[in-house]
């Protein structure tokens, strides 16, 4: 399945989301300064890549998202972008010793993030507004 870059970057605009097609196989959305979550085509006719320029996170194709009791949701990736305009899906960033170490996205209502937090680490949470400004939703400390 490859990701419709022009569908995506319509429903971008449509949803106050600052998108732009770098070239015919990637779509980058700046979400808050300097964090850019980008959807890649591969030439491959079946895959296609979703992450966060700069950093280890990708997942390919649609997401489930998981809470530690084991519900969980499926999204494809137009509902994905729906959920960053409307606060659903949140920007997760694990921080090792005052250092950026990953970044993906969590379901605010379908997170398992925690248990896999080691001495050290802080997990920041927070949704993005329409106009890409985030704001602080969570930090946890272990």
């Amino acid at each position: 399945m490859h990701y419709d870059l022009l569908l995506i970057n319509e429903l971008c605009m449509e949803m106050g989301l600052a998108s732009t097609i770098r070239q015919a196989y990637e779509l980058a959305i700046e979400l808050d300064p300097g964090i850019v979550l980008l959807f890649e085509n591969t030439d491959h006719e079946s895959d296609c890549m979703m992450s966060f320029e700069g950093t280890v996170w990708h997942t390919h194709g649609d997401l489930c998202f998981a809470d530690r009791c084991g519900s969980n949701i499926n999204m494809d990736y137009l509902d994905v972008i729906i959920g960053i305009a409307n606060g659903t899906i949140l920007i997760c960033e694990l921080w090792v010793q005052g250092e950026l170490a990953d970044r993906w996205i969590v379901h605010r209502d379908y997170v398992d993030e925690f248990g896999y937090l080691q001495n050290g680490d802080e997990l920041r949470m927070r949704p993005v507004s329409p106009q890409g400004r985030g704001r602080l939703h969570e930090v946890l400390h272990r």
